[in-house]
């Protein structure tokens, strides 16, 4: 596994998808937030009132988990180039402020995947700190499994 990236991404990828859904997920039921990102996730596929259910929790779930492990294996393509043994937890946390403004920031907006505007600010704080936090574990974990370059 240390050589294949692939691999590597995808697993930190679903790692730090189940960290940072798991966070948001009881941050909403804390009503701290009024999203979370088996919501944002499932919204790509399904009309928001589709994806309240059982069945809405599962087709969030399983499209959070592959949006992690996609920009996992994107982020263990780059990791090399990143030089991630200095300062790999500010490197990380600049990756989880990147997936944030792209994410969650501009790819949601050109796609009108959720209103901007029905979330609260407390709600862009906690899809903040879940993007960080996908960030620190991904890397985490590909610190771990990746040979050094």
């Amino acid at each position: 596994m240390k050589n294949d990236k692939i691999l590597s991404g995808l697993i930190a990828g679903i790692m730090g998808a189940i960290v940072q859904t798991i966070v948001t997920y009881l941050l909403h039921q804390m009503h701290l937030s009024n999203i979370h990102y088996l919501q944002l996730a499932g919204d790509l596929f399904l009309h928001a009132e589709d994806a309240k259910g059982f069945s809405g929790f599962l087709v969030g779930l399983f499209a959070d988990l592959t949006i992690g492990s996609i920009w996992g294996i994107i982020f263990a393509i780059m990791y090399p180039y990143l030089k991630m043994d200095n300062a790999w937890l500010i490197k990380s946390i600049g990756f989880g402020l990147f997936l944030w403004v792209v994410g969650i920031g501009l790819l949601e907006r050109t796609l009108h995947i959720y209103p901007p505007l029905e979330r609260s600010p407390s709600a862009n704080l906690s899809l903040l700190l879940g993007s960080v936090l996908y960030a620190l574990i991904a890397s985490w974990c590909l610190k771990k499994t990746m040979i050094k370059t």
